[in-house]
């Protein structure tokens, strides 16, 4: 009984490891989409915060910001293996949605240990002149 409980107490450290150590990133955090033009002529484009997003990936808690410059290889692996993908683009009117998908590299991200939340989601176009 006692060599059973030491088994499910190993089993349950080895399992946390590995599942615990993924940088947790959620796509919403850094991707918004923005509108402009004229109404009835909107177009809508994809802003990506990727500075903070190459910080949250690639560097350490604690880690200085100036590591990063030895890690372009490695953002740019990455950034290549996030696909985002709005439905429209242009010829947009106040009211219409647009929807973001995503098309991710899963191998990419376990390569970096990075557990990524990419969600679709619908905007409402706002903001046309």
């Amino acid at each position: 009984m006692k060599k059973n409980i030491i088994c499910v107490v190993i089993l349950i450290l080895v399992m946390t490891s590995f599942t615990g150590c993924a940088k947790r990133m959620d796509m919403e955090d850094y991707i918004k989409v923005e509108f402009s033009g004229s109404n009835g002529k909107g177009k809508a484009r994809i802003k990506f915060n990727d500075d903070e997003f190459a910080k949250k990936a690639l560097l350490e808690d604690g880690e200085s910001e100036d590591n990063l410059y030895g890690k372009l290889g490695d953002f740019e692996e990455i950034c290549k293996a996030i696909d985002p993908k709005l439905d429209k683009k242009d010829g947009l009117s106040n009211g219409d949605k647009v929807k973001i998908t995503y098309k991710i590299d899963k191998d990419v991200m376990d390569k970096y240990n990075i557990s990524l939340t990419a969600d679709d989601k619908e905007y409402e176009v706002t903001g046309l002149k």
